[in-house]
């Protein structure tokens, strides 16, 4: 009997729960607007020959695992009675089309944090689509069910059931709260507007007469949250002093005693100083203060500029997650304070905003690797040969300029090889896509010998993605690399002129390589780069063979990262193996549908 899965959303971790008015009079299906956790897109391939992917219209999940949602993604299913709804398996191939469903407040909240990136300039909507659509293509979904990101959703695990009816939706918990339904920004800035007045009138009588750096608030712990949304700051004595006018900061600023430049930002403009403060997260910067009686009034609330309370919403810093538009004319430190205050009071569609935006940034840097992995791997393509396990087979060599002869390995290692199909759900391991390999010849002696290896990271691991052979000079060409290369984290190991390469030393765990050492001649070895340790992780060696002067390097890669390694040599003999390859560690991959079911792009890529 075939159990039908309850299916969860891959960028929140939450159900994507099944239309809660399915039970209703059909005529009246249309009339009712579902929560946002029913409220699901589709992303699907539509064509296995052209490869082309793109979302659907808003639809609602019936049968716990059936989407039905308008094939043009400006529609809704308000829009399009349901009988003229399409319908989508989702997490696997329902006929020819492939699909991933998710909420589309989610969908929309990833589209913002991609609107607002350094590369946002180069983000079609073609190419957004299709990195999610691989991203989620590669990642083991248990039961078709769970995504394994390697986290637990910041806390959204919990509610996961694959089989049986699915949890309750608990209306009293943040998870099941609207991250798209946040109060507008003005509320924002009136609440904390509200607070500090509200805080001032308590306090004026304790303003007057006071010298601003000595006059502390009344009632208000600094060191707790209320005192840091109340705009206190922290003096020289740890006390919170009075937030005064931007006219009375700057007079104190002139009115410092003029003594010799001795500390480090003295030196510097104001312009300059508040650029530093800049990279500051606001709690970072109430610590600053604490320096000394300089840099507290430097740095006194009032005194920051409309920049820097207008940095503290720019990705990477603490309210990244609002996106509010960087050009508008408001006021800032009020919304970063309403912010704060929002967060502290624990309203359920501003906490689980965070929660998904940081969830949805290793997503979102793939995504900005788009231009660099949709190509293919580096290297030149191979595919193993048929029946013959330890063989691989040259793809297109007279235009590669390899020979034709097949590559026998010697030595192989890898994580757990899925093997499925092209139209088969990852339920666990790696998906095998690109077969590739690359010569591993030794330099002449009087060029540099290093290695280049390259990392990236997927979803919260980091994992080798290419390796690059004993380039010629600084700006090496393209035919010594292996995967792919990613400039950004790209590190590399420097071999003495006086030792060889004799082996490779390789960590994987199930979804790929996650480490890599060279072994030299006399016993030496480089360093590990990436992990070598850690659960789930397993190491090996791959001895490069004695005795010949040509030896390749074959790897096996899905759409991000290397999933297996291997070593291999030219032979003119292709018989079926009697035993394993030597100082073979791993799993040995059986013949594998490759990416040319999918996508032309794959077939034969040589770069």
């Amino acid at each position: 009997m075939h159990l039908i899965t309850n299916v969860y959303c891959p960028l929140c971790g939450v159900i994507l729960l099944p239309d809660p008015y399915s039970d209703d009079d059909p005529a009246s299906l249309q009339s009712h607007v579902r929560p946002w956790y029913a409220e699901v897109r589709g992303l699907y391939l539509t064509n296995a020959t052209a490869g082309y992917i793109t979302t659907t219209g808003l639809g609602i999940v019936r049968c716990r695992n059936i989407l039905y949602a308008p094939l043009d993604s400006d529609q809704s299913y308000v829009d399009v009675e349901v009988e003229f709804l399409e319908e989508w398996r989702l997490f696997g191939s329902s006929g020819s089309r492939w699909c991933f469903g998710f909420h589309n407040s989610c969908w929309k909240l990833l589209l913002l944090r991609l609107a607002h990136g350094p590369d946002r300039a180069f983000q079609s909507e073609e190419a957004i689509s299709e990195s999610i659509f691989y991203q989620l293509y590669c990642t083991p979904c248990v039961h078709a069910s769970i995504f394994q990101f390697g986290h637990e959703y910041e806390g959204a695990a919990q509610t996961h059931k694959s089989f049986g009816l699915p949890k309750a939706v608990d209306l009293g918990s943040h998870f099941y709260a609207d991250p798209c339904a946040i109060p507008f920004l003005k509320e924002l800035e009136t609440a904390a507007s509200e607070f500090r007045k509200m805080r001032g009138s308590s306090l004026g009588k304790e303003r007057d007469g006071a010298h601003p750096a000595a006059a502390t608030t009344s009632g208000i712990d600094c060191r707790s949250e209320e005192g840091t949304i109340a705009l206190g700051s922290f003096g020289p004595n740890g006390n919170c002093d009075l937030v005064s006018s931007p006219d009375a900061m700057t007079k104190q600023i002139h009115e410092i005693p003029k003594r010799p430049k001795c500390y480090i930002f003295d030196g510097l403009s104001l312009e300059l100083n508040f650029e530093i403060f800049s990279y500051l997260s606001f709690v970072e910067l109430l610590n600053v203060r604490l320096v000394c009686r300089d840099l507290a009034l430097l740095a006194a609330v009032d005194m920051l500029p409309r920049s820097y309370w207008r940095s503290r919403f720019l990705l990477g810093q603490e309210a990244d997650f609002l996106f509010p538009d960087a050009t508008d004319t408001q006021d800032w430190s009020l919304l970063f304070f309403g912010t704060k205050a929002s967060l502290t009071t624990r309203t359920p569609s501003m906490v689980n905003r965070k929660r998904i935006r940081h969830l949805l940034e290793p997503i979102a840097a793939l995504v900005g690797l788009e231009a660099v992995l949709r190509n293919g791997p580096y290297g030149f393509a191979v595919e193993p040969a048929e029946n013959q396990g330890r063989y691989y087979q040259p793809i297109d060599c007279e235009s590669a300029g390899n020979p034709p002869r097949p590559i026998e390995v010697a030595s192989f290692f890898s994580g757990q090889l899925a093997s499925v199909g092209v139209d088969s759900p990852l339920d666990e391991g790696c998906r095998v896509l690109y077969h590739r390999m690359q010569p591993f010849v030794f330099p002449l002696q009087q060029h540099r010998q290093r290695i280049g290896i390259s990392t990236i990271q997927f979803g919260t691991q980091i994992f080798i993605s290419g390796i690059n052979l004993f380039p010629s000079g600084e700006r090496s060409t393209d035919g010594h690399r292996v995967g792919y290369q990613n400039p950004a984290f790209e590190k590399w190991i420097e071999i003495p002129n006086t030792f060889h390469v004799k082996a490779l030393g390789v960590a994987f765990c199930s979804q790929g390589l996650t480490g890599i050492k060279f072994i030299y001649t006399e016993s030496n070895s480089s360093g590990w780069v990436g992990d070598s340790n850690g659960p789930g992780i397993s190491n090996g060696a791959l001895s490069i063979p004695e005795g010949s002067n040509l030896h390749y390097l074959l790897a096996c890669l899905d759409r991000y990262k290397i999933i297996s390694l291997g070593v291999g040599k030219v032979t003119n003999n292709l018989e079926t193996p009697k035993s394993p390859p030597s100082a073979c560690y791993g799993f040995i991959p059986g013949r594998v549908s490759f990416m040319d079911a999918i996508s032309p792009r794959a077939r034969g890529v040589e770069n």
